[in-house]
């Protein structure tokens, strides 16, 4: 990959665990905390000996030359870098498909490290579906997410998922800073719901989940 060189001038560790994150887990959050704080920094992440992503914050795009749908989920021993965010590079992409890919992979259904204890999550507004390797039962667990605030193990009931499944998918959204929080909100009340119809639509079938 051809770096831009303005971007390896002046590279200064970050301090989530000096130069090497270790894990995917370590990028998403030091990732998270550069969108939390709108940092104006580039994030550069190398996956082994030659292969590197670089993540442009304040311009919300990435550049790494390896497939999406090919993300190394197992890799280990990565190092992190950041630094000023200089000119942009024209081959960048846009962020938001990274962050769907690392946030369902990097905590491996463990909530992830930025996530309060205790608190729910609902949908603030849809991602742009088009741009991300999604699932139909994402998109069922979407929509649930749009209608009331939940935990992951409330979702994964009412979706029908599994709570590693729905725990993901929060992590995904919450780095995508696509969730709203409430540590008052009440737990949804699930009904035990008949089986659809085979021609009910997703959103029938979220209805009668819901007791809607």
């Amino acid at each position: 990959m051809t770096l831009n060189s303005n971007y390896l001038t002046e590279v200064k560790a970050v301090s989530h665990s000096d130069t090497t994150a270790g894990t995917w887990a370590e990028v998403a959050s030091t990732v998270n905390d550069a969108l939390m704080q709108a940092a104006p920094v580039v994030i550069t992440v190398t996956v082994g000996p030659r292969e590197m992503v670089q993540i442009d914050i304040p311009r919300y795009t990435f550049e790494w030359p390896r497939p999406l749908d090919e993300f190394p989920s197992d890799a280990s021993g990565l190092s992190i870098w950041t630094q000023a965010a200089a000119d942009p590079s024209p081959r960048a992409n846009n962020l938001e498909g990274l962050l769907w890919t690392l946030g369902n992979n990097a905590f491996q259904g463990r909530p992830a490290s930025w996530l309060a204890e205790g608190k729910r999550v609902r949908l603030a507004r849809w991602p742009n579906m088009p741009r991300h390797m999604h699932t139909m039962h994402q998109m069922y667990m979407l929509a649930v997410l749009g209608n009331a605030y939940f935990t992951a193990a409330e979702l994964a009931a009412a979706a029908k998922s599994t709570e590693t499944e729905a725990q993901d998918l929060i992590n995904a959204l919450s780095l995508m800073q696509l969730l709203k929080y409430s540590s008052e909100a009440p737990p949804v009340i699930i009904p035990v719901a008949e089986e659809p119809k085979p021609n009910q639509g997703l959103f029938a079938r979220l209805r009668a989940r819901l007791g809607r």
